[in-house]
């Protein structure tokens, strides 16, 4: 099957990892357009990653030739652009968080159900180490029945700490900090990882002096099973665990790193002692083939230790399949719009001081 024909938007976030990746599968993807406002980053994205420079997003979307779209914009333009490429008949890979407001996603949704474009959201982190080994043990019953999840981003400093208090613009300063940037990886990990959106939400934040943006952010979702979880952005200089996941039975936990740091398997015995077992990276084992855009087993010289790199290429070839085969995304607009929508509600929960529940 012939590579998919590529147009990139945005060039801060999409040089470096949406070209990154892209160059990287040849034989599933060709970069044609790389599109900014900013022409130094336009001429450094040619150099390094090919195609032609451009301004205008319309030169995108009026090539008869480019299958997909990727936008990596600031995320008050996703919602704008990616229905313009989706009315065009572009398939659409849209970073995350998905649109600035949950009513954004939900029109922007409805417009794709009737679009001959798929469209996908940039939710990769499903597919990193941490990821998987966290699913595997819930998956296997090591852990017994699930009683609760814990997942904590470490950070550093406030993006947009520099510009003034101002109630009038507070939502849009926090769509450029971690609490909703990143911390959206999180919440969609979680709700991956139980199958269940949270039945109710609690939330609380706190800010550094003289800022009103959150610097550490608390999200505690109660889950229709039963499941209590916790999404958490610390402001920390010292790592703590990414991972805690508890079971009747057992205890994963994770230490943080990029992807996927130490990780150990805790297990009570009939006897009280406890059986320490430590997990090692996982390893992808299937690829896709270029003739026939299917997914196939590795050759044995193909098969190596997972890396956070993997996941991204993981996360392009399942979007290559869904598109050459009219499969399911990777990461379907629902789920990230659900994800941004436990955000707000987290929001809102933090303001008023009690605990809201999903709509």
């Amino acid at each position: 099957m012939k590579p998919l024909v590529v147009g990139v938007t945005g060039l801060a976030a999409g040089l470096g990892l949406q070209c990154y990746m892209l160059k990287r599968l040849p034989e599933l993807y060709r970069i044609k357009w790389l599109c900014d406002l900013d022409d130094e980053k336009i001429k450094r994205g040619v150099a390094d990653y090919g195609g032609t420079g451009t301004r205008k997003f319309d030169d995108l979307l009026c090539d008869p030739e480019v299958d997909l779209v990727t936008i990596a914009t600031p995320v008050t333009t996703h919602a704008a652009l990616a229905k313009k490429a989706l009315a065009a008949g572009k398939h659409v890979l849209l970073e995350k968080p998905i649109t600035a407001t949950v009513a954004e996603a939900d029109e922007l949704i409805a417009l794709s159900k009737n679009s001959t474009g798929v469209l996908c959201i940039g939710h990769q982190r499903r597919f990193m180490a941490n990821q998987k080994v966290a699913q595997e043990a819930v998956n296997s019953g090591e852990l017994g029945r699930i009683l609760s999840v814990r997942l904590d981003l470490p950070t550093m400093g406030v993006r947009g700490s520099d510009q003034p208090v101002d109630p009038a613009t507070w939502a849009r300063r926090f769509m450029i900090t971690s609490g909703y940037d990143y911390l959206v990886h999180h919440v969609d990990q979680v709700c991956r990882l139980l199958k269940e959106k949270p039945r109710q939400i609690y939330g609380r934040y706190g800010t550094l002096a003289g800022n009103d943006l959150p610097c550490e952010m608390e999200i505690s979702l109660v889950m229709p099973s039963g499941v209590l979880a916790s999404v958490n952005v610390r402001h920390t200089h010292a790592p703590d665990p990414k991972w805690q996941i508890d079971g009747d039975k057992g205890t994963l936990r994770m230490l943080f790193a990029n992807d996927m740091g130490s990780c150990f398997l805790y297990q009570r015995q009939p006897d009280g002692a406890v059986k320490v077992r430590e997990i090692q990276r996982p390893h992808l084992k299937d690829t896709v083939d270029a003739e026939t855009g299917a997914w196939r087993p590795k050759k044995d010289g193909e098969v190596y230790g997972y890396t956070d790199q993997d996941a991204h290429r993981e996360f392009y070839q399942h979007l290559y399949v869904a598109i050459a085969r009219r499969g399911p995304v990777p990461a379907s607009p629902e789920d990230a719009r659900d994800a941004i929508q436990v955000i707000w509600l987290a929001i809102e929960s933090a303001r008023v001081g009690q605990v809201v529940n999903w709509s």
